[in-house]
């Protein structure tokens, strides 16, 4: 069994990052550990000229909006080495004067040499190299390919499309580096198979939540549907302000709830909409929580909507389902073949508050055993999508368990 990873990732968590930044690729490398994988994360950090980050001080919450992501808010150019709940990370700053472009080729050599000393002093052989997202560990990982014949796997949170466009001419040559190419959904590898040929294995690379959380389910009784939940960055691509135009009109001579868990710019013009209705004692803006806190707002919630456009994953679908919610989702985004419309939740086009409203007409119509066999269906599926389970069929696919 092959025992040494090396994973390549530009966001990682770390006590001096946002506590926003996502854990995806924690959580991944967490499990592998504990299966008896010997683990390294190599943390490609992007950083920009100095006046980036004093711009980012002013308008955080206009960028976050923009790229779905939080901005540090100081320029982190050291190269670091430090121990990560029980993970070896070696943080590589990668310098680049425009967000979202290629970096010089210059910048990947340098990282490249920073990368062989590092496995050097570390007398580390990685038996597969792993990389997420993929600017810069596409060009990484071809160097691992082609300089020591090492098996390599991408696992991409954006179109095969972005990619192309992103590295043009290169395109080619570095993609017949990868071995083992997944998709964070379903939509994204049924996309990359309708418009490529690619040589790579494809594979579809879900993430799960923590057992624990299955352990805490429990099938949930149901008289009707009236507390709703959004929980997510409050940004125009998820569309939280549906909620607060449709629901209220929905429900005008019935009980109702509406809680926004996140922040992000949309929230002083939601709350200034709230303000001029008459049920703004119905309806909450809770803030960012922690994990755990979230999930016990989950458990007293009936309906969870977010019907995000460009929604790659969003693991908080599959905590609603496991908290017994009747979740609404996107068609076609990265709930999409998790969720199966009217069986387990609904789905509904990104954006479409004519659809919304059809759908949350549809929930109210339904019996309360009816609505409680699909809660116990969300639970179900959500049973099978835990960490552990996620990161050993990561391994399989990949061909290292």
């Amino acid at each position: 069994m092959s025992k040494n990873i090396l994973l390549l990732t530009p966001i990682f968590p770390a006590d001096d990052l946002p506590i926003t930044y996502t854990k995806v690729i924690y959580y991944f490398a967490k499990e592998w550990r504990e299966i008896g994988y010997t683990v390294k994360i190599v943390h490609c950090l992007s950083i920009y000229p100095r006046c980036y980050y004093f711009i980012a001080s002013l308008a955080n919450n206009l960028i976050s909006s923009l790229t779905s992501t939080t901005i540090p808010m100081r320029r982190l150019d050291k190269v670091l080495e430090y121990n990560y709940q029980g993970l070896d990370v070696l943080r590589i700053p990668i310098f680049k004067v425009i967000p979202h472009t290629r970096f010089k080729k210059k910048r990947i050599e340098e990282v490249w040499k920073l990368l062989n000393c590092y496995l050097k002093k570390c007398d580390f052989e990685p038996d597969i190299v792993m990389g997420h997202w993929a600017n810069p560990q596409l060009e990484l990982l071809s160097l691992f390919k082609y300089h020591c014949g090492l098996k390599t796997s991408l696992v991409l949170h954006e179109s095969i499309g972005l990619v192309k466009k992103l590295y043009r001419e290169d395109f080619e040559q570095l993609i017949r580096s990868i071995d083992f190419l997944g998709f964070r959904s379903l939509a994204l590898l049924n996309d990359c198979i309708r418009r490529y040929q690619l040589p790579s294995k494809l594979f579809l690379c879900q993430s799960g939540i923590p057992e624990e959380l299955i352990i805490m389910s429990g099938k949930r009784a149901y008289t009707g549907i009236n507390s709703f939940i959004f929980v997510g960055m409050l940004i125009h691509r998820k569309y939280p302000d549906l909620l607060i135009r449709v629901i209220p009109d929905l429900y005008a001579k019935e009980p109702f709830t509406i809680k926004y868990i996140g922040e992000g710019r949309l929230k002083k013009k939601m709350f200034s909409v709230v303000k001029r209705q008459e049920n703004t004692d119905k309806i909450f803006f809770l803030g960012q929580l922690a994990r755990a806190d979230v999930y016990k707002i989950l458990k007293k919630s009936d309906c969870l909507i977010m019907i995000s456009k460009n929604e790659v994953f969003g693991l908080i679908y599959l905590e609603a389902m496991s908290a017994g919610c009747i979740v609404v989702a996107a068609r076609g985004e990265g709930a999409d073949g998790i969720i199966v419309d009217g069986k387990n939740g609904f789905l509904c086009e990104a954006g479409n508050e004519k659809e919304l409203r059809k759908v949350i007409l549809n929930i109210k119509r339904l019996t309360n055993k009816e609505i409680e066999q699909i809660s116990d269906n969300a639970i179900e599926t959500a049973s099978h999508f835990t960490d552990k389970e996620m990161a050993r069929k990561y391994l399989e696919l990949v061909d290292i368990l």
